[in-house]
């Protein structure tokens, strides 16, 4: 690790970070070693960040790590309750509606549970992770999921006071692959059952044309998204996580530390950012009205509109209002 980090890399993310000590009851020991690393990595590269792959920042952050992850696997309900839509492997986890679904079934009240409980035991000692994806589950676009709904989700990960993870691929709306070969163990269970991970772990489409030397095949349509064409086109959802990024940038009350008040935990989902800027996300495939108190000015948008204090939202839209 002092080599890495003196070649001038950020820092590591370290995966399975919980399993180095075996038949430890409580993590104590695991978590003993990477407090002592911590401590040696404050002293000896005080700006490297070191995140885990643990999936409880409640128990990680306090061990010695700087984040954690919401994922998909362990006791967690909080990332699969969001994304988990239905239809590629939920049958091994998740047998029932994500709040990013177009049905509209889900609901938002596990994440905000679970959110609550760990950012209260971290304190300020460090950051919960929340990604789009990576390499060993479905992205954004999977399943019933279409690029257009996925944009919904990009515009709450990237509002909500998290650090935002954006996996290669989904700011332009990749798809997940079903079907394809197993590499190097990429099938959890047996076949029968199992969910492929290389699914997720297709090339990054630059542009239109197919890499000439591929570990795994690009999507086959002639229409898949491509970061060319999406450079060019204000409306793509590359230059929406453009916006947002800016946004975020732009204003404290959007960051990791800024506060956040849910005015409406349903569909929408609305929420308040540093008491200045309301955010609003409607995944579902029905329009919804909800009478909330919203005034200001729409900075960034779609399909969603003010009048006489109701917020009409259109079917997988989204906005994001100023005072």
């Amino acid at each position: 690790m002092d080599y890495w980090l003196g070649t001038g890399i950020a820092g590591f993310r370290v995966d399975m970070a919980s399993s180095l000590v075996k038949d430890d009851p409580g993590k104590r020991e695991t978590a003993a070693l990477w407090q002592e690393l911590r401590g040696w990595l404050d002293h000896a590269h005080p700006q490297a960040a070191l995140f885990s792959e643990w999936a409880q920042p409640q128990v990680s952050v306090p061990a010695g790590f700087h984040a954690d992850f919401f994922l998909h696997f362990g006791s967690s309900q909080a990332f699969r309750s969001l994304f988990h839509n239905g239809a590629v492997y939920d049958h091994l986890y998740r047998p029932r509606p994500c709040y990013f679904d177009a049905s509209g079934a889900g609901g938002v009240s596990e994440f905000l549970a679970e959110w609550a409980t760990a950012t209260s035991e971290i304190g300020g000692g460090g950051y919960i992770v929340l990604p789009t994806a990576n390499h060993d589950y479905p992205r954004l676009v999977a399943g019933s999921r279409t690029a257009e709904q996925a944009r919904a989700a990009l515009v709450f990960i990237l509002t909500w006071p998290t650090l935002p993870a954006i996996y290669y691929g989904d700011e332009i709306g990749m798809q997940y692959q079903p079907g394809l070969p197993d590499l190097e163990g990429s099938v959890l269970g047996p076949p029968w059952a199992g969910y492929n991970r290389a699914g997720s772990r297709t090339p990054m489409q630059w542009d239109q044309a197919d890499p000439e030397v591929t570990y795994l095949p690009p999507h086959p349509s002639p229409t898949r998204p491509n970061v060319a064409d999406q450079r060019t086109d204000p409306s793509s959802t590359l230059n929406l996580v453009r916006e947002l990024i800016a946004l975020r940038k732009s204003d404290a009350a959007f960051g990791s530390s800024g506060s956040v008040e849910v005015i409406n935990s349903g569909y929408p989902f609305v929420y308040r950012r540093g008491g200045r800027f309301t955010v609003a996300v409607n995944p579902a495939f029905e329009a919804q009205a909800t009478d909330i108190p919203i005034t200001g000015t729409q900075v960034l948008g779609h399909g969603a509109s003010v009048k006489d204090g109701v917020l009409h939202i259109a079917a997988s839209s989204y906005a994001i209002f100023a005072d």
